[in-house]
């Protein structure tokens, strides 16, 4: 089965100061700030901990894939 290519998720660097169309896993939990932990660009994700010492997370749904295709995600 070959590898499908697309840009399925949509990976800003957000150098707009904007998280979407990132969802944060709870409200208020994830911002876009400006500062020298960039690791490219002037802006990063700051995720807080979650009650517990839980991690928090962002995340994007995923649209217009095919059944049965394979994909490949790099990170």
């Amino acid at each position: 089965m070959a590898l499908s290519k697309c840009d399925a998720v949509v990976n800003p660097p957000f150098e707009s100061g904007v998280l979407f169309p990132w969802i944060p896993s709870a409200m208020n939990v994830a911002k876009v700030n400006n500062g020298t932990s960039a690791s490219s660009g002037d802006y990063y994700v700051d995720l807080q901990t979650a009650v517990g010492n839980r991690g928090n997370t962002i995340s994007q749904s995923l649209k217009h894939l095919e059944p049965r295709t394979e994909y490949m995600f790099g990170v």
